[in-house]
């Protein structure tokens, strides 16, 4: 059994003054959003993510999205990473990279593909990634969105 932390009154009160400003903001942004008419084309939609400290239960169809960085720059690095995906029939439904800010030429890559955490397959995949890079954030496995009416 697992002990949480007590809040005590003046706490408490201050969480939930904290998280009812939060709703009534969001509450607001998303009546602006329904009153606009902000889409450029018809077939847009507007999905939304829910944060969660776990992970969601395996679905069949999932997604896990992953953040990852090299120390140093040489041919082929991200190539050996697109691999382990490759190898293992993994689909990658997103493929990003940003600047790290720490130094000239260094990237972070922002990976979305198709699979959860927990799956063998996926998880060796991780683990093999783990091995050849200097930062792994696996963000999160959650059920991806499949468009109404389309076949899985």
């Amino acid at each position: 059994d697992d002990i949480l932390p007590m809040l005590d009154n003046e706490e408490l009160s201050e969480q939930l003054r904290l998280a009812a400003h939060i709703i009534f903001r969001a509450s607001l942004i998303l009546e602006v959003l329904e009153k606009s008419n902000i889409e450029d084309h018809p077939n847009n939609a507007t999905r939304f993510i829910v944060l969660s400290q776990t992970d969601h239960i395996p679905t069949k169809y999932d997604k896990t999205s992953i953040a990852f960085s090299f120390n140093e720059d040489s041919p082929g690095l991200l190539h050996l990473i697109l691999l382990e995906f490759a190898s293992r029939k993994i689909n990658l439904s997103k493929i990003e990279s940003r600047p790290s800010k720490q130094l000239l030429g260094q990237y972070v890559f922002l990976i979305d593909f198709e699979g959860h955490r927990k799956e063998n397959h996926i998880k060796e995949t991780l683990e093999n990634i783990l091995n050849q890079v200097s930062i792994l954030k696996i963000f999160g496995s959650y059920p991806r969105y499949i468009e109404p009416n389309t076949p899985n």
